[in-house]
Formats: C-alpha cells, sequence, structure tokens
C-alpha cells in the first residue's frame, strides 16, 4: 500500500500555483488587477481587526465593488490582500497549504506567527519577478492571534510587494487608500492605544478610515467587508453591523 505524504501534497500545489502565476504573466496575458484598494488592519485587547473595501479595477474600469480581499489561512490567521488579483489569491492557496504542511510537520503543534509571517515574505518573494513583467504587486496585511506569548494576543504585519516585512505596529493601512486611511486612525486615536479601547470603538475606527479614504481616494469603493482573529479563531463580521456602524458614522454618531 502506497502512503500519501503530507510534504508530497504540499510540493505538488506549489508547483500548481507557481505554474498558474507563471502562465499568467506570460504569453502577453495580463493579470486582472486592482492598483485601488484600502485594507486596515487594528490591533486591540481582543486580537486584530482586518478591514477592507470591496473594490477591484482594471485600469479606469471599475469590475467589482464587492471584491472579498480579506481570507482566513488557518485558525488563528488571516490576510488582507492587496495589488494583483491572480497572485494574490493564488499565494492564498499557496499559503494555506504551506501551513497545513507545517501543521503535519509539527504534529498539530501551534506554528509560532514569525514563521507564518516569513513563508508570506518568501511566497511574495518568490512571484516578484514575474509579476513585475506585467507591473502589478501583490502585498498582505497578515492578522494572527499569538497562543505562543505568555500572555496571549493579537499581532499584525505588513509585507509589501518585495517581500519586505515592516516593523510590527498597532495599526497600518495598504493599498491606494492606504495614506487617508493611517491619517484618519491617527485623528480618532490621538494619544490613546488601540488596545484599550473596545471591540466595537476598534471595529468603528477601521469603518471611519475606509470611508475617509474612499471620499478621498477613486480606487476605494463604499463597501466594507471586515473579519477578527482572535483566540476564538477566524470570524466575519456580520454586513448587518457594518451597515449600524457606517449609518451612525454618518449620522455623526
Amino acid at each position: 500500500m502506497e502512503f500519501i505524504r503530507a510534504e508530497d501534497v504540499f510540493r505538488d500545489k506549489e508547483k500548481e500555483i507557481m505554474a498558474s502565476i507563471n502562465a499568467g504573466c506570460s504569453g502577453g496575458s495580463v493579470f486582472p488587477y486592482f492598483h485601488g484598494t484600502t485594507d486596515v488592519g487594528v490591533v486591540y485587547n481582543g486580537g486584530v481587526i482586518l478591514a477592507s473595501d470591496g473594490r477591484a479595477a482594471m485600469g479606469n474600469f471599475i469590475m467589482s465593488d464587492e471584491f472579498p480581499k480579506i481570507y482566513r489561512l488557518d485558525k488563528h490567521s488571516a490576510v488582507a490582500i492587496a495589488g494583483a488579483v491572480r497572485p494574490c489569491l493564488d499565494l492564498v492557496g499557496l499559503l494555506r497549504a504551506r501551513f497545513n504542511y507545517e501543521e503535519d510537520l509539527r504534529e498539530g503543534d501551534y506554528i509560532p506567527p514569525r514563521t507564518k509571517v516569513k513563508a508570506i515574505s518568501n511566497a511574495i518573494k518568490r512571484i516578484t519577478p514575474l509579476v513585475n513583467v506585467n507591473q502589478v504587486v501583490a502585498s498582505m496585511i497578515f492578522a494572527v492571534f499569538d497562543k505562543d506569548k505568555k500572555d496571549p494576543c493579537g499581532r499584525m504585519f505588513q509585507v509589501y510587494h518585495d517581500g519586505t516585512i515592516a516593523p510590527e505596529k498597532a495599526f497600518g493601512s495598504l493599498g491606494s487608500g492606504s495614506q487617508r486611511a493611517v491619517s484618519a486612525i491617527r485623528v480618532m486615536l490621538k494619544n490613546s492605544n488601540p488596545r484599550d479601547l473596545s471591540e466595537f470603538n476598534i471595529k468603528s475606527m477601521a469603518v471611519q478610515a475606509l470611508i475617509a479614504a474612499s471620499e478621498g481616494d477613486s480606487g476605494t469603493g463604499p463597501s466594507i467587508s471586515m473579519r477578527k482573529v482572535s483566540n476564538e479563531g477566524v470570524s466575519e463580521i456580520d454586513s448587518e453591523e457594518i451597515n449600524s456602524i457606517k449609518s451612525r458614522i454618518e449620522r455623526g454618531g
């Protein structure tokens, strides 16, 4: 009887995904992409809130205002993507396979956040020469709940299009509307630490940052999606709750 090894499954998946990315960069084909987008991540005492708009555009053409950009990688981690759609989604598939493989190697033991973020960095570095052919990029905000710390907590990392891992911060943003989003968060925080704020306040802050981005950046759309990464895992924030927060903000509440 022949046994299928986890390593073989991962290697086959890796080859398949890299071939898909390579095919998209050759033969004159062009990736569907969104240069315009805004992703936001904020760390608080319950974990990390990831939020994103839903606009996907090709040049000046709006392809969708409901495109999902936040994806679960494993039980305690997720990413918000920015850049070229196809390589970003292929990378999400590759990272899921990588984390599953790593978990099998560790026989179900916890994978440290640094191991995960380095895997993301290395994956992006591998495709950088390919996506540069078409002058499109792939970058991510990585959110994880670190159960390995003495005091378990949420952590957030930004990984840029060249694989660079930015210094760890309590909040951050990627995409064409990121400067406006970060500026809005700084104004709302003033000298406060987001870890001292309630989950509702963090959600409201993320929504307000995306509204600010959409008001000054044509590449950022009006719809908002959100996920929470916590000790309980990765969960999606209901659209009704998000719309309620938006309405409250628009009323000046």
